[in-house]
């Protein structure tokens, strides 16, 4: 029995105590449990959903606002912390949610941080991912891209 606490608190960091009401579970395990009986359990759907309702909402759209003010137009930083962003994403807060509000005077203009982070596609260019093309385009210059064994 203390050989089998030893072993708990050496894989979970966290004490089991004996006259718990749910003896054999870990405290992880309870919290899991109840939280999972509370909100029920969340899976990839779920996620999905989530997004699709986030994605150009006022929600994401305060976020962007926030964290573009926070980090002074670093969009890597705010990829960082807006919830479901890629950085395709970039391009659509600067021209939706970033351009209109500097243009209002709402927000300081860090344009030159903007172009900094958000690279070619500052200028609204198709073809703008040229970075990103590089590096799943075959005649990339990676022999192990062609090599058959």
């Amino acid at each position: 029995s203390n050989e089998e606490s030893r072993s708990e608190y050496d894989e979970t960091g966290e004490l089991f105590e004996e006259d718990d009401d749910d003896v054999g579970k870990s405290g992880t395990d309870q919290w899991a449990e109840y939280f999972s009986g509370i909100f029920g359990k969340v899976g990839v759907d779920d996620i999905e959903k989530f997004e699709a309702k986030y994605k150009c909402s006022d929600e994401e759209e305060n976020d962007v606002l926030k964290y573009y003010v926070q980090f002074k137009g670093d969009l890597n930083k705010c990829l960082e912390c807006v919830m479901c962003s890629r950085e395709e994403d970039k391009k659509r807060w600067v021209e939706d949610y970033i351009k209109p509000v500097i243009a209002t005077g709402d927000v300081e203009d860090y344009s030159s941080e903007i172009e900094r982070t958000l690279g070619d596609n500052v200028g609204g260019e198709e073809g703008d991912n040229d970075e990103e093309m590089s590096a799943d385009d075959d005649d990339d210059g990676d022999v192990d891209n062609n090599t058959t064994g």
